[in-house]
């Protein structure tokens, strides 16, 4: 562990960033995870987490990913265009219920 420790201080004082903690990283790897579209559960199983309520602290992360991938879906099904005999289903499912 002190090896770690030892390369991890190396490390940032070359990239000019003396204050960065490992928990940084974590914060960043689970904004980037949450802004791809990743559930919370899925970023808690990746960062090794045993409390939903821990990664949660990441939730206000994931507000414009949801929105994002909600107008992606949206535009895909606004653009697609029922075939003949799914028409034809839901006719006759009309015709059941009247």
């Amino acid at each position: 562990m002190k090896e770690i420790k030892r390369a991890f201080a190396t490390g940032r004082k070359r990239i000019g960033m003396p204050e960065l903690r490992f928990h940084d990283l974590r914060h960043t790897v689970a904004s980037w995870l949450l802004n791809e579209g990743y559930t919370l559960k899925m970023v808690q199983t990746i960062l090794g987490g045993t409390q939903i309520t821990t990664t949660a602290r990441y939730a206000h992360l994931e507000k414009g990913a949801t929105a994002e991938a909600m107008s992606r879906s949206l535009g895909k099904l606004a653009r697609r265009r029922p075939d003949a005999a799914e028409k034809e289903e839901v006719r006759q499912k009309v015709k059941g219920i009247a």
